[in-house]
C-alpha cells in the first residue's frame, strides 16, 4: 500500500535540487578502502556517453540546481569532458577525483567548465603513507596536479579518508593546502562497504582515537586559516549542543532525515539506478534506462517514502528512545542505519551513546 504523501510543499519538490552522479565504476587506482569497489575495466552495465548525454537533457529540463560528479574516477571515463561541458552550461557542478590523471590539457578544459569545486582525494602529506593506501606514485601525481590547478585558479578542496594508516599525521595536509592556496580540507571515516568490508575492523579507528582527532580539528580551526571539516565529528559535539539547547530552554519537534535524501536530492549509480543518496546502495527507486528521472522522482514509492520519513518523528527509532541527545542528532544517518542493519529505523552504527541508553 502506498504511503500518503506529506502535505508540506517543501517536502514535495517536483525535481531534486541536487543530484550526485556516479559517471563510471572504473578507476586507475585501487585504494584499499574503496567503498565503490572500483575496477579498471568498465562493467557491461555501465551507462554509455549517449545515455549520459540524454541524462544531461533531463537534468536541464528539470532545472536541477547542483550536480556532483563522482566515480570510480570520472576522468578515467573516455569522453567525460563533453558530458561535463553540457551539464556545466545549466548547473553548478563539483567533481570528486583522485587527481592523478590531471594534465595541462585537462586543466585547460576545466577552466572552460562552470566548476564550483574540484574535490581532490589525498590521504596524507607523507608520500609513502598515501601511496600505501592509494597506489604507488599517486602522491607525486596529485602534487603535480595541485600545482597546475593552482596556477589556473581552479577551486580545490582536499578530501582525506581517516584510517589506521594516516590518522596520526593528517594535520600535515594543512601545509599542502596552504602551499597551493586551498582553503578547505574535508575528512571521512572508512565506510564498511566495498573493498573496506573485509578489512574494516583492522583499519578503522577507535572511538577514543576519533575523539582526539575531533579535538585536534577544533584547535586547528581556531588558529589556522586552512579549515578542516569532518561530518562524522558531530557525534563529539552532541553533549555541548544539547546543553546549549537546555540552557536556552529550546524545545523543538525533531524529524528524521535532516540531510533531506530523497526529498531534495538523489543519487544515480554507474548503471542508471536511482537512489535517495549514493550511500543508499540497496534502496533503488528506479532506473533511468526504464523511466525518466522525472518519472522516478515524482512517482517512485521509494521517494514518496523518503518524503514521509522526513516528517516522521525521531522517536520512531526505538533504540534511541530516552536519549538526551536525540533532539540534536535527529537519529543520525538513515542510509548507514539501513546499510549496516537492514532497517531504515535502526540506530546509526556510528552513534557513540546507544550503549548508555535505558534498556
Amino acid at each position: 500500500m502506498k504511503e500518503k504523501k506529506p502535505e508540506n510543499p517543501l517536502s514535495d519538490l517536483t525535481a531534486p535540487l541536487n543530484v550526485n552522479i556516479e559517471v563510471t565504476k572504473t578507476c586507475n587506482l585501487s585504494c584499499i578502502y574503496c567503498s565503490a569497489s572500483s575496477e579498471h575495466d568498465a562493467p557491461q552495465e555501465e551507462l554509455t556517453l549517449d545515455e549520459l548525454f540524454d541524462l544531461a537533457e533531463q537534468l536541464k529540463e528539470m532545472k536541477v540546481f547542483r550536480i556532483k560528479i563522482t566515480g570510480g574516477e570520472p576522468f578515467y571515463k573516455k569522453g567525460v569532458f563533453e558530458f561535463l561541458r553540457r551539464i556545466s552550461m545549466h548547473h553548478r557542478i563539483t567533481i570528486n577525483t583522485n587527481c592523478t590523471l590531471i594534465t595541462k590539457e585537462r586543466v585547460r578544459a576545466l577552466t572552460k567548465i562552470n566548476l564550483d569545486c574540484l574535490i581532490v582525494s589525498l590521504d596524507s602529506s607523507d608520500a609513502e603513507i598515501n601511496d600505501n593506501i592509494r597506489g604507488k606514485g599517486s602522491f607525486k601525481r596529485v602534487i603535480y596536479a595541485l600545482k597546475l590547478l593552482s596556477e589556473a585558479n581552479i577551486p580545490v578542496n582536499i578530501l582525506a579518508t581517516l584510517s589506521r594508516y594516516n590518522y596520526k599525521n593528517f594535520l600535515g595536509l594543512t601545509d599542502i593546502a596552504a602551499r597551493f592556496g586551498i582553503n578547505g580540507i574535508s575528512l571521512n571515516n572508512v565506510d564498511i562497504r566495498g573493498r573496506a568490508k573485509d578489512i574494516f575492523e583492522s583499519i578503522s579507528l577507535t572511538t577514543e582515537e576519533k575523539k582526539k582527532i575531533s579535538d585536534i580539528i577544533k584547535e586547528n580551526n581556531n588558529k589556522n586559516e586552512t579549515k578542516i571539516s569532518w561530518a562524522q565529528a558531530h557525534w563529539y559535539d552532541l553533549p555541548e549542543k544539547a546543553l546549549a539547547l537546555q540552557k536556552e530552554d529550546i524545545k523543538r519537534t525533531n524529524f528524521l532525515l535532516p540531510c533531506r535524501a530523497g526529498v531534495n536530492q538523489c543519487g544515480i549509480f554507474f548503471n542508471g539506478d536511482v537512489v535517495p543518496c549514493i550511500n543508499f546502495t540497496t534502496l533503488v527507486a528506479g532506473n533511468i534506462r526504464k523511466n525518466s528521472l522525472k518519472e522516478i522522482w515524482q512517482e517512485s514509492d521509494v521517494f514518496n517514502s523518503m518524503k514521509v520519513l522526513s516528517q516522521t518523528k525521531t522517536d520512531q527509532i526505538k533504540k534511541c528512545t530516552g536519549c538526551k541527545y536525540l533532539p540534536v542528532c535527529a537519529g543520525g544517518c538513515r542510509a548507514k542505519a539501513m546499510e549496516h542493519n537492514g532497517n531504515i529505523y535502526e540506530i546509526d552504527p556510528e552513534c557513540l551513546y546507544h550503549n548508555n541508553l535505558p534498556s
